[in-house]
């Protein structure tokens, strides 16, 4: 019996000691397995944080290319505006200096039956025929064919070269074609700007207009006068209303009683004494709006 007891005792031990094994291997299972769980959780987690920091980042780098886009087309257009402006300045100073030179010497080159430039090419023909041209040139014309026909006959080539060599001006850096009867002047290149293409000063706004001479400009007009004291002087200013704009207005005033003349070729310019002042506004033999008196200052 005794060994059967202990047997059975033996055995009882036995079936403990793997319950407590089962039992332990079981907790380490378990450990493991929630530490398992927690690495795929950690995993999990980090994995939607990359995703979610791929997903700003490449938001991040979508806007900064939309912004640079925006900035650099900006740029680009203030750009283009720029070098347009430029050139249209630039142009518009070269046909007012042009301009102003054949004003002065139109008359002086006719009477000597001078003959300017050389005869135009098939591309400077091309240019009378611009729609903007040509409706300048019907306006000088007054919508006769045949005095248009006659205008455009009358043009002549003018290299930047020829024109300092011959007129005395530098720093042109384009063709011009010339009609010194009309006293005419238009660029050899357009300039694209705002939408117009521009060739002529009358064709811009606050352009210097030529003088028209053959009875072509009306003698009629009239001027008024403004004045102020500036520093011990006086300030004439001169506004003239005319149906031409013309370039090369001569002021001439003196006090009233002496016989000597000045002259301004400035609508705006000063004067040392007051007194009553006769001036006159004329352009050449062409035009004379007339004389008026005026007082300045007490």
């Amino acid at each position: 019996m005794k060994n059967i007891y202990s047997t059975n005792a033996r055995r009882n031990k036995e079936k403990i000691r793997r319950i407590k094994i089962k039992e332990k291997t079981w907790q380490i299972t378990k450990k493991k397995r929630k530490e398992s769980m927690n690495i795929e959780r950690y995993i999990i987690q980090k994995q939607m944080k990359m995703k979610k920091e791929k997903g700003i980042t490449l938001v991040s780098l979508v806007i900064t290319i939309m912004v640079l886009s925006i900035l650099l087309g900006t740029g680009i257009s203030v750009s283009k505006d720029s070098i347009r402006s430029s050139k249209y300045t630039a142009i518009k100073t070269e046909l007012e200096t042009i301009q102003t030179k054949i004003n002065d010497i139109g008359d002086e080159y006719e009477k000597e039956g001078k003959t300017i430039g050389t005869e135009l090419g098939a591309e400077e023909r091309k240019i009378l025929d611009a729609e903007e041209v040509v409706e300048q040139l019907q306006k000088k014309a007054q919508n006769d064919s045949t005095k248009l026909a006659e205008i455009k006959a009358g043009f002549r080539l003018c290299t930047p070269e020829y024109i300092k060599q011959e007129f005395g001006i530098e720093n042109i850096e384009r063709n011009y074609l010339i009609n010194l009867k009309e006293r005419t002047v238009i660029s050899g290149e357009k300039v694209e700007y705002n939408g117009t293409n521009y060739y002529m000063l009358e064709q811009m706004k606050d352009g210097l207009y030529n003088v028209t001479y053959n009875n072509q400009v009306s003698p009629t007009g009239s001027f008024t006068v403004t004045s102020q004291k500036d520093i011990g002087k006086y300030k004439l200013k001169i506004e003239v209303t005319h149906e031409k704009y013309v370039s090369n207005w001569v002021v001439k005033y003196r006090i009233q009683g002496e016989n000597v003349w000045q002259e301004s070729k400035d609508l705006t310019f000063f004067v040392e004494k007051a007194g009553k002042y006769e001036i006159q506004v004329t352009c050449g033999t062409e035009v004379n709006l007339g004389t008026q008196t005026i007082q300045i200052g007490e």
